[in-house]
This record gives C-alpha cells, structure tokens and sequence, in this order.
C-alpha cells in the first residue's frame, strides 16, 4: 500500500538532480569568479556543458552520491549553529568572525577533506585493493601502488601533515 512518506520513486529522478546540483555550482563559481567573464549566457552554457559532462562518468556519480548527505548534514548543522547563537543574542558580526577564525574554516576544510577521501575509498576501493596486493604481473604501477597505499607511508604522511598544520598554526597564531 502506497503512503505519502514513501518516496523511493525519488531514486529514479537522482540522475536529473545530479545534473541540477552540478549546473548550480558550476554556475555560482563561473558567476563568482568571472573566469569567462560577465557574460551570464556564456556561463550557463559553459555550466550546463560542464553538469552533462559531469554525469556521463559512473564514478562522478557515486563520488557525488556518497558526498551529498555529509555536506548536506554539514550545511545544515552550520546553520543551525548559527540560527541557535542569533537566538541566544550573539550579534552577526560575532558570528562572521568567529567564521573567519582559521581554527575554525581549516577545521570546516579537514572535515571536508575527509568526507572526498572516504568517497573516494568507497568509489575506487577496488581499484585501490589491485594495487596493493601483489597478482601475477608485476609491473611498476602495482609496485608503487604497493609503497603509497601502505599503512606505514599512509600512516607517516597523516603524521606530518598534523605536524605541518600545527606548526603553521602555532606560527601564525603568535603574529
């Protein structure tokens, strides 16, 4: 029996929004950053160029389908932030720039960072799993596939990289 909360029948249309997500965005950066001008037909054709494009791949898809939920819960758990401290009485300028704290948008920019890399181990797991696990024929792609996906070189990289945001961090927070 047929409910109005049932909406699996949305699965069918997801192609239809990817491509209406992608044109948006691909739109608001070519306004934003008028790399082909001021033109806003030039940048609807060049966005809609770049939403059809974008759709042909399997792998962009399900990049974007694993990706969408997180940012969407990112975006509304922001906002709801923000909304909960205007109602609390903490003025919009306060809010702005705890915004613009570094603390703040680098940590809004790893969280980010995080969810594209579990998409893409969800994506190209498999690909992944090719390279590092020795088969039949060796050649030069399996072997460095072998060394960048170890968990030692992985697990030393993440190391310096908090050692190297931290560093930066405590260097520019002393100016």
């Amino acid at each position: 029996m047929a409910t109005p909360l049932q909406l699996g029948f949305l699965s069918e249309f997801s192609n239809v929004f990817l491509v209406i997500l992608m044109f948006v965005l691909a739109y608001a950066l070519l306004t934003k950053t008028k790399i082909l001008g001021d033109n806003n037909a030039v940048n609807a054709v060049a966005a809609t160029m770049f939403a059809f494009l974008f759709i042909l791949s399997e792998t962009t898809r399900e990049m974007i389908k694993i990706v969408t939920p997180a940012f969407t819960f990112f975006i509304f758990v922001i906002i709801t932030l923000v909304v909960l401290f205007m109602f609390v009485g903490v003025k919009a300028d306060t809010i702005v720039n705890a915004f613009r704290d570094p603390a703040v948008y680098w940590f809004i920019i790893v969280l980010f960072i995080l969810v594209l890399l579990y998409a893409g181990t969800v994506v190209f797991g498999e690909e992944i799993r090719g390279l590092t696990q020795p088969g039949e024929k060796e050649s030069v792609v399996a072997a460095a596939g072998r060394i960048v996906f170890h968990p030692q070189v992985l697990t030393g990289l993440l190391i310096l990289s908090i050692i190297a945001f931290s560093i930066r961090y405590l260097v520019t927070e002393g100016s």
